[in-house]
């Protein structure tokens, strides 16, 4: 190992404790294959409770004790597909137990007892552990991070972070690299999910970028580049997925309905209906119902004389009223074709200080930086951070430090990132 490499290890470690993180946890129920037999199914579409357990087999008698054992604790209206129903009996056929399982940490169980049927719901404890994770571009980066044998919602989460700042589409180039150290959740020691990406770097031919998840001493938390700046900006760039845009701002256009030249204050996003809408920024519900041709629209008032408008909805989100807080990114309605609409679309509008403006031309201001009084303890962060990517790329492989951090977690990096 050489010099350079030693340092750095022996510096990452005297930043970071490696320890287990001790968890009491609940074990599942062990499955003695030689005494006993299991059937599973995955829950459908359309799928009642009752359904389920009919396509487990399960006798008449005893789906009534089951329902009614779990009648107190599960509400059998909240069964959605991809739930995983599990049924264990005796190599003589006896019941032994019944687990209905919403997530991988969260089950019901269902037991013979003395008086009959006992449930009771089961949540695991999850171990969080921290892994460093880098690669360069060969194609894309969502399959250069499927190819390292990562989630879907790692790539997805990596690209959320420089969204403002790189289009992954289409500015992406072969052989740029990235790097991160992100949470990953396990229960009973196997993966089930993945937690916050401490740290990201991205080194591309059109730039470098870096990004340390923060969260001070106040209790708020986001992504700052090298500096402390935010890496979110005030607005997202867009409050859905849309398919393309089907008409843009402006202020004679010819109207479809009317068949008349008029303004076009807005711009329109073709998606299908249901498409779920979502709030550009932080901000307050000023208006929710129905407006003559916005048809069901929704206007929210943001900080700097900034407002927006979502026109044309199928409905609203749930809570979602005049005087209600909302949070950038949080949903707050479905795209529709109600009021005067051609097709089903979001009508999307800005206005600042009362006057509408072009939302693809405005100049988007970026988030808070890190406050002043807590810069120090920021860089501190991100360069304990860098450091142990440092140490992994120097390795040369992954595989010796991703062995290690599976016997161990960066207990200092979860917390100071909030992750903890």
């Amino acid at each position: 190992m050489s010099q350079t490499l030693k340092a750095v290890l022996a510096t990452t470690a005297a930043i970071f404790t490696l320890a287990l993180i001790g968890c009491s946890k609940k074990t599942l129920p062990e499955r003695e294959s030689a005494n006993e037999n299991s059937a599973e199914v995955s829950v459908q579409p359309g799928w009642a409770f009752e359904t389920t357990l009919q396509e487990l087999s399960i006798p008449s008698e005893l789906t009534a004790s089951i329902v009614g054992s779990l009648d107190d604790i599960f509400d059998f209206r909240r069964c959605m597909p991809g739930d995983r129903a599990i049924l264990v009996t005796t190599k003589t056929n006896e019941f032994k137990r019944f687990e209905y399982h919403r997530s991988p940490t969260r089950y019901f169980l269902v037991e013979p007892s003395d008086s009959g049927m006992a449930a009771r719901e089961v949540i695991l404890t999850t171990e969080k552990r921290v892994y460093c994770i880098e690669g360069s571009i060969q194609s894309s980066l969502y399959e250069s991070i499927i190819v390292l044998g990562e989630g879907p919602e790692l790539a997805y989460g990596f690209s959320d972070i420089f969204a403002w700042d790189i289009d992954f589409n289409v500015e992406t180039r072969t052989n740029d690299r990235f790097s991160m150290l992100a949470v990953k959740e396990f229960a009973n020691g196997e993966f089930v999910g993945y937690g916050s990406i401490l740290y990201a770097r991205y080194n591309g031919k059109l730039g470098n970028h870096e990004a340390t998840r923060f969260e001070n001493p106040d209790g708020h938390q986001d992504y700052y580049d090298e500096n402390g700046k935010s890496l979110r900006k005030v607005f997202l760039r867009s409050a859905l997925q849309y398919r393309r845009i089907s008409s843009y701002f402006s202020k004679r256009r010819f109207h479809p309905i009317l068949k008349i030249y008029c303004p076009h204050r807005g711009v329109d996003y073709a998606a299908p209906v249901g498409t779920p809408v979502s709030a550009i920024g932080d901000g307050v519900v000023t208006f929710a119902g129905w407006k003559g041709a916005y048809g069901k629209l929704i206007y929210l008032k943001h900080k700097a004389g900034y407002q927006s408008g979502y026109g044309h909805l199928s409905r609203f989100a749930k809570g979602i009223r005049k005087g209600k807080r909302v949070k950038q990114g949080q949903l707050i309605g479905y795209v529709g074709n109600t009021g005067r609409s051609t097709g089903p679309h979001l009508h999307f509008e800005m206005k600042r200080y009362g006057s509408h403006v072009n939302p693809l031309r405005v100049k988007i201001p970026a988030a808070d930086p890190v406050p002043k009084k807590y810069a120090s303890l920021f860089q501190k962060q991100k360069k304990n951070m860098a450091s142990l990517v440092k140490a992994y790329e120097l390795m040369g492989t992954t595989r010796e430090l991703a062995e290690m951090s599976r016997k161990a977690v960066v207990k200092d990096s979860l917390a100071a990132s909030g992750a903890d």
